[in-house]
C-alpha cells in the first residue's frame, strides 16, 4: 500500500523573532529582548509538519544561494522532508521575516520574500511528475500567484487534490476554483469570500452558503474553527491550553491537516486533528515546535 504523501509548493524564509511588551505603534521604538533566529516561511513550515505527521513530503521553491538558505533547507532534511526540489537561485537572496512576539502570544510580522518569488512554471514542471503521485498538493500566497494557479491546475488534471491556504490574502477567485480545500483565517474569510466573522454559528452559516471550493475551513483564531463540505459541516472549538506563542500555529494546523488528509481522513476528521495539533504547538516558544502525533492523540 503506497505511503500517504504531501507536496507543498510554497514559501521558505529565515525567521527572526523577537519578543516585545507589546507591538508598537508608527514610529515609536520599544526594547525587545530574546531574539531567537529559525528557519520558517509558511511553505517550509506547512511542509514540516506534514512530515512529522506521518506523510512523504516533499518541497517545492527556492532559495538564495546563501547562508540562510542553507539553514532553510538542513533545517527541512533533516526533519524528514524531500529537498531536491528546492532550487537555489543565484540572483537572489533567500527569503526572511522578522516577526514580533507580544506578551498576550500576539503577533506582527514583515516578511521579505526574494526568492521566493522567483519560483518559475519550469519549477512546477520539472516536479509535474511528484505533484501528479501525491495525494495533496498544499499551497500558499507567498510565491506568485500565477504559479499557484498553474501548479493547481497541474494538480487537478492528476487528480491530486490542492489544498491552498490563501494567506496573505489576495483576491483571486480564478485559483478558488482550481482548489478542492480552502483554508482561511477571519481576515482572509472577509476579503476573499466576503464572509464577517460573528459567532461561530453565525460563521458557519455563512461559509455553509459558499459552494466552490467544495471544501472549506475557517479558522477562529482562539475560538476554533468551522468547516463545510457537501455533505458535512460543524464547529471545532479550540482546546483549553496554555499559551506560551501562537506564531506558526496556523502553519502546524495546515501542514498536519494535510498529512491526516493524505492518511484518507475525511474533512472533519483531519480538521479536528489539525486543530488538536495547533493546541500543541501553542505551547512551545517559535514556528516550529516538536508536535508529536502522540501528543496530538492525546488531546482528542
Amino acid at each position: 500500500m503506497p505511503m500517504p504523501s504531501v507536496v507543498v509548493l510554497g514559501s521558505l524564509h529565515l525567521d527572526y523573532l523577537v519578543h516585545v511588551p507589546y507591538i508598537p505603534r508608527k514610529g515609536e521604538t520599544i526594547k525587545g529582548e530574546d531574539l531567537q533566529v529559525q528557519p520558517g516561511g509558511k511553505g517550509a513550515n506547512q511542509a514540516y509538519y506534514a512530515a512529522l505527521h506521518g506523510a512523504v513530503t516533499h518541497m517545492i521553491g527556492r532559495v538564495g544561494d546563501d547562508t540562510m538558505g542553507e539553514i532553510q533547507t538542513t533545517a527541512l532534511s533533516r526533519a524528514g522532508v524531500n529537498v531536491d526540489r528546492v532550487k537555489k537561485d543565484t540572483k537572489a537572496q533567500s527569503g526572511m521575516s522578522v516577526a514580533m512576539i507580544d506578551e498576550d502570544s500576539d503577533y506582527g510580522a514583515v516578511i521579505v520574500s526574494a526568492a521566493n518569488m522567483q519560483v518559475s512554471r519550469a519549477d512546477v514542471d520539472e516536479a509535474s511528475e511528484l505533484i501528479a503521485g501525491a495525494d495533496c498538493l498544499v499551497m500558499q500566497y507567498e510565491i506568485p500567484l500565477d504559479i499557484v494557479l498553474y501548479a493547481a491546475r497541474l494538480a487537478r488534471k492528476h487528480g491530486t487534490k490542492v489544498v491552498l491556504n490563501a494567506a496573505p490574502a489576495y483576491p483571486s477567485p480564478e485559483i478558488l476554483t482550481e482548489t478542492d480545500l480552502l483554508i482561511v483565517n477571519e481576515i482572509e474569510a472577509e476579503m476573499l469570500l466576503n464572509i464577517s466573522a460573528g459567532t461561530p454559528e453565525d460563521t458557519l452559516t455563512q461559509l455553509r452558503r459558499l459552494t466552490t471550493p467544495a471544501m472549506r475551513v475557517m479558522t477562529l483564531g482562539a475560538a476554533g474553527l468551522v468547516f463545510a463540505t457537501a455533505d458535512d459541516f460543524g464547529f471545532i472549538p479550540s482546546r483549553r491550553v496554555e499559551v506560551k506563542d501562537a506564531h506558526g500555529a496556523g502553519d502546524c494546523f495546515v501542514g498536519s491537516l494535510a498529512a491526516r488528509l493524505a492518511h484518507g481522513d475525511s474533512l472533519r476528521q483531519a480538521a479536528e486533528y489539525g486543530n488538536a495539533a495547533a493546541a500543541v504547538s501553542v505551547m512551545h516558544t517559535g514556528p516550529r515546535s516538536l508536535v508529536t502525533p502522540e501528543s496530538v492523540f492525546a488531546l482528542l
